[in-house]
């Protein structure tokens, strides 16, 4: 159904029940086509609180992961990912299933963890290679720290489902693009993004003239929206988040996913180029 078919009363209704779903968090109604939302400052502080704490309780990369290739975070003191697993409320894995990782170091490159899920019981994968035999896939030529471009070539994904919500779409989102930015080595921080997601975020960005920014540029990014923003249709939505990345500059991240747990692909937005890229 078209929103130029509804008649205006209609269309008020829609509205108005959309609203109501980002404010009350409830499900998603198949029946209507499309649902735009703009999450509030209210709705995601919440998370960016728990997500600071957990990141901040993360550590250094334990010495182990940088001198053999194969070590295993479970022959090591290291992040336990089901703790940060933990900080999105709107996401739940299967029962009886963990989330995992085992670090890939390649001295040439970087080093960065590498994520999947595995029932509780049954032993962790013990190095790179198992983990790419076990899950038939391609072994990357350089770690960056990007993420998979393509639909179902994620491990970790396929015994987690999150909320059909405003909200969960948005927590998920974040969950695909920061679940491995942990304990990157060397390149690896190059696509280590920043969301900003709020005013404030904005402002810390803009007053230190972060990536070199000019001052028409200033002007510009404080007109930018920050609020994440929705397009959901039935079951599946574009996410849109402002973002910094050094290899980049700032851009609007648009993140489509499916429910339950499908995370099909992102497009980057590029608004300010970074005039200051780091290297690494």
């Amino acid at each position: 159904m078209d929103d130029k078919s509804l008649a205006p009363r209609q269309k008020s209704e829609l509205v108005k029940r959309s609203e109501g779903l980002a404010k009350r968090g409830l499900e998603l109604i198949d029946e209507f086509q499309r649902i735009d939302v703009i999450l509030s400052e209210a709705e995601i502080l919440p998370l960016i609180h728990r997500f600071r704490e957990i990141k901040n309780s993360i550590g250094k990369i334990p010495d182990e992961f940088l001198k053999n290739s194969t070590a295993n975070p479970h022959d090591v003191i290291a992040f336990d990912l089901n703790k940060f697993l933990a900080i999105f409320d709107r996401i739940r894995i299967r029962n009886n299933y963990v989330l995992d990782y085992v670090y890939n170091f390649d001295g040439h490159y970087g080093g960065e963890p590498i994520v999947y899920t595995r029932e509780k019981n049954s032993p962790p994968i013990a190095s790179p290679d198992e983990y790419y035999d076990t899950f038939s896939l391609p072994r990357p030529e350089m770690l960056l720290g990007d993420e998979p471009n393509y639909e179902n070539s994620i491990p970790y994904l396929s015994h987690l489902e999150f909320e059909n919500t405003p909200i969960g779409y948005f927590e998920f989102a974040i969950f695909c693009m920061t679940v491995r930015r942990f304990y990157l080595y060397w390149h690896s921080n190059y696509n280590d993004r920043k969301y900003i997601l709020t005013k404030v975020g904005l402002n810390h960005f803009v007053e230190n003239k972060i990536g070199g920014i000019s001052l028409d540029e200033i002007e510009f990014l404080k007109s930018a929206h920050t609020a994440p923003r929705l397009e959901i249709t039935n079951k599946s939505a574009k996410v849109s988040i402002l973002s910094f990345e050094e290899n980049i500059g700032y851009s609007f991240l648009y993140v489509y996913l499916k429910y339950p747990n499908i995370f099909k692909k992102i497009e980057d937005g590029v608004i300010i180029k970074n005039h200051t890229t780091k290297l690494f």
